[in-house]
Parts: C-alpha cells; sequence; structure tokens
C-alpha cells in the first residue's frame, strides 16, 4: 500500500515536472501549441518595447521624473503625479523621491538618488497585423540616480486584451492574457535610455477565442533577458527563444 502510495506520488511530479519542461499546462489541461507560443511571444514583445506602449517606455519615463526632467507629452503635479498619454496609451505615474539617506525630497529633481513609483496605465495600441486593450498596474523601486545606469525593480500585474494576425498561418486569433510580472535588477542606461541587464519574468495564463468562441486556456512563463545591445531574448518554458528590438518591439523565432 505503502510502495502504491510513492509509486502515485512520483507520477504526479513527473506529470508536474513534463508540464514545466515541456508544454505549457493550464488550469482545464490546456497545452500552447506552436502558434500560441509564437502570438504568445508578439504579446511579450509589444509590453515591453519602448515604442509600443510597453515596460521600456514606462522604465524611461519614471527616470526622467525622478530626475526632475518632464517626459514630452507629460505634465506633473505638485504632489508628485505625472501624467501623459503616448500613441493611445494613457500613463498615471506616482513619484516619490528621496535622498542617499531615505529621506523623502519635496520635489523630484537632479539630486535624486532613490524613488518609489506606482505605475498604471492603459489603452488601446494599434500595429500591423495586432491589436491590443492593456490595463497595467505596479510598483518599482529606483537606485542609483547619480550613476550612469539605474536599477529598477519591483512587480507588476496587467492583462492585455489581444487581436494577433499570425503572417505565417495567416490567421487572426483573439486572446485575454492576464500577466504577474517581477522586474528583477533591471540596469537601464541613462545615455542609450535602454536596459542593459537584468530580467523581467512574466508569469501569463491565456484564453484563446476564434471567431468568438474560446478554443482553450493555457499558462506561459517568460523571461525577458537583457542583452545590452538594444535587444532581448524571450524565453518561453523555458525551450521557446525569440529575439526582441527593444527600440521597435519587433521580434524574431530563434528556436
Amino acid at each position: 500500500m505503502v510502495r502504491r502510495l510513492l509509486n502515485t506520488l512520483d507520477m504526479k511530479v513527473l506529470t508536474l515536472a513534463s508540464c514545466s519542461l515541456l508544454v505549457a499546462c493550464g488550469s482545464s489541461g490546456g497545452a500552447a501549441s506552436d502558434a500560441d507560443y509564437d502570438d504568445v511571444a508578439q504579446n511579450v514583445a509589444t509590453s515591453t518595447a519602448d515604442k509600443t506602449g510597453g515596460d521600456v517606455n514606462a522604465m524611461l519615463d519614471v527616470v526622467l521624473l525622478a530626475s526632475g526632467d518632464i517626459p514630452l507629452g507629460f505634465t506633473v503635479g505638485a504632489n508628485g503625479q505625472a501624467n501623459g498619454s503616448v500613441l493611445g496609451v494613457d500613463f498615471d505615474f506616482q513619484v516619490v523621491c528621496r535622498n542617499g539617506q531615505g529621506a523623502i525630497l519635496v520635489t523630484c529633481n537632479p539630486s535624486t538618488q532613490l524613488a518609489d513609483v506606482k505605475v498604471d496605465w492603459g489603452g488601446t495600441l494599434s500595429l500591423p497585423n495586432f491589436t491590443t486593450t492593456m490595463d497595467r498596474h505596479g510598483d518599482w523601486s529606483l537606485m542609483n540616480l547619480q550613476d550612469s545606469s539605474v536599477k529598477l525593480a519591483g512587480n507588476g500585474a496587467f492583462s492585455y486584451d489581444s487581436m494577433i494576425t499570425n503572417v505565417a498561418t495567416s490567421t487572426t486569433s483573439a486572446y485575454h492574457l492576464d500577466y504577474d510580472a517581477a522586474y528583477m535588477a533591471v540596469w537601464i542606461d541613462k545615455t542609450t535610455r535602454l536596459p542593459t541587464a537584468g530580467e523581467i519574468q512574466y508569469d501569463i495564463t491565456a484564453t484563446k477565442s476564434v471567431n468568438g468562441q474560446q478554443t482553450g486556456s493555457f499558462e506561459v512563463n517568460a523571461d525577458v533577458q537583457f542583452n545590452g545591445d538594444g535587444t532581448a531574448t524571450i524565453v518561453l518554458d523555458g525551450g521557446h527563444r525569440y529575439t526582441l528590438n527593444l527600440t521597435t518591439g519587433s521580434s524574431l523565432k530563434l528556436d
């Protein structure tokens, strides 16, 4: 009886390991197809890059705001509230700036060394073969603001409703994607205004529909690793790799 129970537990562990290493396993037992992985990679690319209202765009803006600069299209209130609109995406940041001893500054200025930021942004973005409506929230911390590279860490949660056309298959699918994000030691170069190191880990739950009918759901782990040359590598479930242009949001499958 004990041996039978151990064998059963071993099979459960093996099944869970297979889900994490080989396929994306959703709560309904569904798995992502190769086409699904390509679509999710495209969504991750858009949710990360600069010119598509993604994480990089917001990172650059908060670094400027914490340093006392106002990004193009933004207004800043006396309470540190910053609002802006770019490409149909509305940004709302609450920035608290501190000196090196952690004391809160009256206003963010070039002497800021540390900052805490509540980030909220959302709206609808339309690109060739891709349309998405986003709703994003997060808490970020900035360090080393007096240095040439700023360190960012934090977390976030957001959702995307996307219409994605897969050029290779000429099919259009609708996805609802819920993200949990962890920003891990992301270094942002002040000169290039791009992340050069660190990573973002996204845990994504996706629901797919075709012609208005839900066809399945699945979960994907996405790891975005910054390469230091204006690109990042997207790794989905440890085995599906894509390169990402951090400025444009274009992506290319590697394997």
